[in-house]
């Protein structure tokens, strides 16, 4: 069951739509694709318990098997976050960065949201998650 759950996240993952030279370019257009790819992201794995549970627990399982099942799962999304980066440079919508250090950040962020989304007594409303995540990842944090 578990690697069944996890097998079927990555395939729902995989097949989310990235950026594409058909749909229109610039950077509105680019930032309206994104938000759309992370919102549709984060009400999946938040809106599927048993998988944000599953996720959580990375490196806090007593089982050297299933550690090692959920490792190889965050080195794929690892890998997706890299494939589209290098494709979003490739595009001229995302500047040339060290790959694998922004995968790295990104994937660290993500873990981190999805934690706060379901352990929260209040979480905050996706949309407003959603729009903290592109400001800092779009903008910093400085004014």
């Amino acid at each position: 069951m578990f690697d069944s759950i996890l097998d079927q996240a990555m395939a729902d993952l995989a097949s989310t739509p990235t950026a594409s030279t058909s749909r229109p370019r610039g950077q509105a257009a680019t930032r309206v694709q994104l938000r759309e790819q992370i919102v549709a992201t984060l009400e999946y794995v938040v809106g599927d318990r048993a998988l944000a549970t599953l996720l959580l627990s990375a490196g806090h399982t007593p089982e050297a098997e299933a550690a090692a099942r959920l490792d190889q799962f965050f080195a794929e999304i690892r890998d997706l976050l890299m494939r589209a980066l290098e494709s979003g440079v490739e595009l001229g919508i995302v500047r040339a960065c060290n790959r694998p250090v922004v995968a790295w950040a990104l994937l660290g962020m993500i873990r981190g949201v999805i934690e706060l989304m379901t352990t929260s007594p209040t979480p905050p409303a996706i949309d407003d998650v959603v729009n903290e995540l592109l400001a800092l990842g779009l903008r910093g944090v400085l004014p």
